[in-house]
Order: structure tokens, then C-alpha cells, then sequence
């Protein structure tokens, strides 16, 4: 089994060999004042856009996720900003007839959180477990059972909008909630199936028109959007920028040209939080421009390493953003889910002074790292603890020759090996 995957691993690298080191633009329309967002896959430019303002409240799917997120950040200017949601403070479940919206301008609104996907602003009030935020986990029925009502608060068309909104369960994958107009008017219960979105992180829902949204692409590596931002001084503030899909891995360097920029140059290293890129690789002064200073490399879902570099933004005036993007390494076409080490690749190759190795694993545990010359003798070799993710070690090529090498790096019981050539 481990042995097929490795040569499908070859196979799919010889065939994308033609891609690597070719710098190609591209650009990303939202439309005036942000009216939509748009999904992104690198590999084959693919885009899916979507209205900015059609949904409200999201809820994650599968069995073991229990994220809410809401729409905090919509588009269409201050008028129309966002939706605000809140715990009700003035009473229990008990009182979800009588809710009303008295005193909520005091109230503190909730938000999605901008690292995770898995956290959203229902989940934000969740104390120890088996606390979820929003419900109680039971151990032993394995349904979450809701202990909340919310107060929503959105606007359509300069209108001001309430909605009160109950997650009465989550059971055997399928979210039960009900919601109605704060006097109790066009309430509705809803069951929602996480079987009928394989594939999607979120069904989303529109509270206005009782609807469930089928949104996301079956395959992005990041979307163009608008959400709120977790500023330094703990505020949250409107942001257009860009969020990673789960399974993408992201680097930020900086510090020169974009052009020179390198995996040597990563301040933090490779990480899942999906704001990685997020909205300060652009500035306002006093138009906007972006940072020619600013580089971003990227492992998609099938685990080929990009550069990405962002050259444009129009604003609001048409959410117009345009960026390079080079591929810098071959990709593989199969995962095996079930080993530590997921994905490897080298970069730069061919290569000279110093390469490096680029590889992805789901679990923690020691790699072993070794340069091979073509009759299968060791040149090098480095032992190192891993952890989750996605992480990059330098290889020193100085002391080798010009000629044809393998990279090996083995984990856990897998082993992958990638062509090196040392100019």
C-alpha cells in the first residue's frame, strides 16, 4: 500500500513538473462595495463566487464539529455592515416567548473567531468541556443539546431586522434549531443534514428567507471576503482579506523584493490559522496599494507549494485583487490519511547552496531526513521531532557535488522520496 502511494506520489510529479518556477497573474472581482466574495483553488485558477449577504448563521458539519459561525461582516457599506448576534441576557430558554430586544444596544455581540474555521461566535462563550458554547455534550446519547437563545440583528435594504434564534440539538450529524421575528411571528424548525453537503465545512442559512445555502465549491484553497478581524487592542473591525481553507498551510516572509523572497524569509513558520494572509498585505494612503515587500507561500490541499505574491486592490470601488502566483513544487495526487507524514516536497530544485524540504504531517512523532546520491549512498542524514502541520528544514548542498540526488524522509512507519538536482 505505502509502496503504490509512493510511485503514484513520482507519477503525479512528473506531471506537474512543467508548472513549477512559471510566474502567472491573476485577479479576484468582489464587486462595488463588496457585494460578493470569491473561492479560490490555486492549481487550476478555478473561481466560485458568491453573494456577500445571502446568509446569516452557519453551522459546521460531520459528526465531531459543533462550529456556529455568523456573517458578521457583510458588505454594501456601514448601512448594511454585519450581523450582530448575542446571547439573551434577560432570561432562560424558558423565556423564548416573551424575548425582546430591550437594552440591547449594551449588549456584548459575539464573533467568529479569525485563526479557525472549527470556532465560531456561538462557540465563543463554551467553558470547560463538555461545554460547546452554545450546548452541553452528553457522553453518553452523543447529542449536543442547546441551553441558549440569541437575538440577531441584521439590516436588508437600510432595514433594520430582528430575529430570535434557538439551537434546540445537534444529533447523529444533523443541527435542529428554530427561529422567528422577535414577536414571535414566522417561526420556523429546521433540521439540517450534514449527508446532504459532502465535502462542505459549512451549510449555510438564511434566516431572512428560511433558506439553507449551499455556498462553497467542492474544491478552494481560499476565499476573498469580508469578516471581522480581531484587532490588538481586542476590538474586532471589518476587514476584507483573504482565509485559508482547512488543509492549506500558510507562511508569511517579508523584509525585501518580493521577488527574493524565499522560505528562508518566514517570520513564524507554516501554520493552519486561516488568516495567515488575511488583510494587511494591502494599505491606504491615500489610495490603496499593496506591499511590494510581502510574499506568501502556500501548500494547497494536494500538497503543492505556491508563492503568492498580491500586486493590486481596487477597494470598494470593485474588490478588484490581483496577485502572482508561482508554483514551486510538484504536488501529489494521492493522501494516505492514515500516515504521520502526509505530504514532501523540495525547494528550490534544481538547486545549489541550500534547498529545502518542505513536508506535512497529521500527527507528531521524529522524521528521518536523508540526501542520496544515485547509487543509493547516504550523503546526509538528520533526525528531528516533528509536530502537526506543515514544516520546512534546510538542507546545506555545499559541500556536494553537481549530479542528480534523492531526498528521503520517512515517518512513522511512511517513506517519501523526492528528486533533487544540485546545479
Amino acid at each position: 500500500m505505502k509502496k503504490a502511494f509512493v510511485i503514484s506520489s513520482m507519477l503525479a510529479a512528473t506531471f506537474a513538473q512543467a508548472q513549477v518556477g512559471v510566474e502567472k497573474s491573476d485577479s479576484l472581482m468582489m464587486g462595488n462595495n463588496y457585494l460578493n466574495e470569491v473561492y479560490y483553488l490555486l492549481k487550476d485558477g478555478s473561481q466560485s463566487m458568491q453573494p456577500t449577504t445571502n446568509w446569516q448563521i452557519a453551522f459546521r458539519t460531520g459528526g465531531q464539529t459543533d462550529g456556529i459561525r455568523v456573517n458578521t461582516a457583510t458588505a454594501m457599506g456601514p448601512e448594511d455592515a454585519a450581523v450582530s448576534i448575542y446571547v439573551y441576557p434577560n432570561g432562560a430558554l424558558a423565556d423564548w416567548a416573551t424575548m425582546d430586544t430591550a437594552g440591547h444596544s449594551t449588549w456584548v455581540a459575539l464573533h467568529n473567531s479569525d485563526k479557525t474555521w472549527e470556532v465560531g461566535a456561538l462557540n465563543t462563550t463554551a467553558g470547560a468541556f463538555p461545554d460547546f458554547g452554545w450546548g452541553v455534550y452528553n457522553m453518553s446519547t452523543h447529542i449536543v443539546t442547546g441551553d441558549s437563545i440569541y437575538l440577531v440583528k441584521y439590516k436588508v435594504a437600510g432595514v433594520e431586522k430582528f430575529k430570535k434564534l434557538y439551537v434546540e440539538k445537534k444529533a447523529n450529524s444533523s443541527w435542529f434549531f428554530k427561529h422567528a421575528d422577535i414577536d414571535g411571528t414566522n417561526e420556523t424548525n429546521v433540521e439540517l443534514k450534514s449527508s446532504d453537503y459532502p465535502g462542505k465545512n459549512y451549510i449555510y442559512y438564511s434566516l431572512e428567507d428560511a433558506t439553507a445555502l449551499d455556498r462553497e465549491p467542492a474544491a478552494w484553497d481560499f476565499v476573498l471576503t469580508r469578516y471581522a478581524a480581531l484587532q490588538s487592542n481586542g476590538a474586532y473591525y471589518p476587514a476584507t482579506g483573504i482565509l485559508t481553507n482547512i488543509g492549506v498551510y500558510a507562511a508569511k516572509t517579508e523584509g525585501k523584493e518580493a521577488s527574493d523572497l524565499t522560505l528562508a524569509d518566514t517570520t513564524d513558520g507554516f501554520t493552519g490559522a486561516i488568516d495567515v494572509i488575511g488583510y494587511d498585505w494591502k494599505a491606504y494612503s491615500p489610495v490603496w496599494y499593496t506591499k511590494d515587500s510581502l510574499a506568501y507561500f502556500v501548500q494547497d490541499r494536494d500538497g503543492i507549494l505556491w508563492k503568492v505574491v498580491f500586486t493590486a486592490f481596487g477597494g470598494a470601488a470593485d474588490g478588484k485583487t490581483v496577485f502572482a502566483k508561482t508554483q514551486m513544487t510538484p504536488g501529489v495526487s494521492v493522501r494516505e490519511v492514515e500516515a504521520a507524514l502526509l505530504q514532501t516536497s523540495v525547494y528550490p530544485n534544481p538547486a545549489q547552496g541550500t534547498a529545502h524540504v518542505v513536508f506535512s504531517a497529521v500527527a507528531s512523532g521524529t522524521a528521518r531526513v536523508r540526501i542520496l546520491d544515485i547509487n543509493g549512498r547516504e550523503i546526509q542524514q538528520s533526525n528531528l521531532n516533528i509536530v502537526a502541520g506543515v514544516q520546512s528544514i534546510e538542507l546545506d548542498l555545499s559541500a556536494m557535488v553537481q549530479g542528480v540526488y534523492f531526498v528521503q524522509v520517512s515517518a512513522n512507519g511512511f517513506q517519501s522520496t523526492q528528486k533533487l538536482i544540485k546545479n
